[in-house]
């Protein structure tokens, strides 16, 4: 789909507004598997494989432990964002360039609103450089890659996936977009989720993006 016919810049959050290269995600993974821990009173090695097992089961530690556990979101929430938010660069470039994007900008994020904001902060971004954060409770719990959550981030938002682009460094994520009908932009990492779903292949990939800010400077920008 040429640049010029999209309405709808959709990106993901963690590793895609930021890069993996500033390393601030493993501390929300750490802090989840220290949750798990607490909450089922189990060692911590013993927690992460569990951690992880929700993950694949349910797409999110926190879709599994509210569907088995039943656990307080909110308290989970400010537990995770115990975290030093200090790693994510000041991206001026990123801002200018995103400010520059024609038609509407949104968030789909697994993780909370409280905590795209915070990133949001630390990149440099103002609360209107985005029209919507759709979170983990938008979405009902029900994260990507679901093609339910997708359906209800189009209807909350009123979004035409033939009409909108998704940037996302899950490749699972982006297959699921790829099949509603969003053309899809792949975030490189070198991060193991950053690579599950590559395993039959890339088709569902329209443009693979080795750095945002270039990409949308020098691919998407010059194009329009």
């Amino acid at each position: 789909m040429p640049f010029s016919l999209i309405d709808t810049w959709v990106f993901d959050l963690d590793d895609t507004l930021y890069p993996a290269s500033s390393n601030f995600f493993p501390q929300i993974a750490e802090r989840m598997g220290l949750y798990v821990a607490e909450t089922l009173a189990i060692p911590l090695a013993e927690a992460k494989q569990e951690q992880r097992r929700l993950f694949l089961e349910y797409g999110t530690t926190l879709s599994g432990l509210v569907e088995e556990r039943g656990i307080e979101v909110d308290a989970y929430a400010r537990f995770l964002m115990q975290v030093d938010y200090g790693r994510i660069p000041h991206s001026p470039k990123l801002v200018e360039a995103v400010r520059r994007l024609p038609g509407r900008v949104l968030i789909f994020t697994n993780g909370f609103k409280e905590h795209a904001e915070a990133c949001l902060d630390q990149l440099g971004f103002e609360r209107d450089d985005f029209e919507a954060i759709a979170d983990i409770r938008t979405i009902h719990f029900k994260p990507k890659p679901r093609p339910v959550a997708f359906e209800t981030f189009f209807a909350v938002h009123d979004v035409d996936p033939t009409r909108a682009i998704f940037f996302e460094d899950s490749p699972k994520n982006l297959r699921t977009a790829k099949d509603l009908g969003m053309a899809t932009a792949h975030i490189v990492t070198d991060t193991a989720w950053g690579n599950m779903g590559l395993e039959n292949g890339d088709g569902f990939i329209d443009h693979s993006v080795l750095d945002l800010t270039d990409f949308l400077n020098d691919t998407v920008l010059k194009s329009l």
